[in-house]
């Protein structure tokens, strides 16, 4: 016959892994749950960045900036919009703005993408961020998001760019975009010329 206080010792020990094995389950549930919003998050900026890759706008800039904490940028692009009709616009763009934080003096060429699928969409005002690391020679890339633009898609406009720069410091950090000028060039003749 059993002794009742092993039967009862049995138990409570039963119990006690019963209860370690629900904290686990729960601390398990919490991690793969956290890990799936994070992998969303990521996976959601990833595909916005990737559609801001996606060439409907693509275009060569030449770009300087220059900081000691905070850092004034300023750029001009050649660019090519493909339309949602098949047509091709092209143009310039000139953009200046901030960066922060910044130390150094810098210029240089970029490559640039954008899912921008007018020129419209690329005026105004955007934020992103930067990496630039330059000494005498080295390169930089950037994305940024245009503010309330949406392009024929309904996708949020950003542009991408990657390129050389000339110059000596540091740049990491986030960025701002003032007032981005965009005209065709056809429209820039005739304002030059005088035509039309």
């Amino acid at each position: 016959m059993s002794d009742p206080r092993f039967k009862a010792q049995a138990e409570a020990a039963k119990k006690a892994a019963d209860v370690e094995k629900r904290k686990k389950d729960g601390i398990l549930s919490k991690i793969k749950k956290g890990g799936s919003v994070v992998g969303g998050w990521v996976a959601d900026k990833g595909k916005k960045i990737a559609q801001s890759f996606s060439g409907d706008t693509t275009g060569m800039c030449l770009s300087g900036s220059a900081g000691l904490g905070f850092g004034a940028t300023a750029s001009v692009c050649f660019v090519s919009t493909r339309r949602p009709d098949g047509k091709t616009d092209f143009g310039l763009s000139l953009t200046k703005g901030s960066e922060t934080p910044s130390v150094g003096l810098n210029g240089g060429v970029s490559f640039m993408s954008s899912n921008a699928t007018d020129f419209e969409q690329l005026r105004g005002d955007g934020w992103g961020g930067t990496l630039t690391a330059a000494y005498g020679v080295g390169a930089t890339a950037s994305h940024e998001r245009a503010i309330g633009a949406t392009n024929s898609r309904g996708e949020p406009v950003g542009a991408t760019s990657v390129g050389l720069v000339g110059g000596l410091g540091v740049e990491a950090g986030a960025t701002t975009s003032h007032g981005t000028r965009v005209g065709r060039i056809g429209d820039i003749s005739k304002w030059i010329f005088g035509m039309g």
